[in-house]
């Protein structure tokens, strides 16, 4: 996530961001893996460089490595308070609706779970 993430920031700006190039250089042009955290670092800062920012996450629970995931997105809305916009789409699952509680208030939540959209998605497929 955190990969694709800087790829599509990057692309959408005129000029690559410093972040990115640091990143390149630091990692032998890109011979040597950065970590995890490095790369978390770099989309902080990369992200910090847009006035206003929308991101759209889905299917969170098909993750292989939810718990980091879910780590990663309570960094990630922490960066930019007010002018980052983030849209989490998942089923139901325990662990994804406890970790976002305490991101969300309640009036932000739509839960579409229900017989009403089961049976819609059944008649389209």
């Amino acid at each position: 996530m955190i990969r694709s993430l800087i790829t599509q920031l990057s692309l959408q700006c005129t000029s690559t961001p410093r972040a990115i190039e640091l990143l390149f250089s630091s990692y032998m042009d890109g011979d040597r893996q950065p970590t995890s955290d490095t790369l978390l670092a770099t989309l902080l800062q990369t992200i910090r460089g847009f006035d206003e920012l929308f991101i759209i996450l889905d299917a969170l629970d098909e993750c292989e490595n939810r718990e980091e995931l879910l780590e990663d997105v309570k960094v990630i809305t922490s960066c930019k308070p007010g002018k980052l916009h983030i849209l989490v789409i998942s089923r139901r699952e325990k662990d994804i609706e406890e970790s976002l509680n305490s991101l969300v208030d309640d009036q932000k939540k739509v839960c579409i779970q229900s017989a009403l959209v089961n049976d819609d998605i059944r008649a389209y497929i």
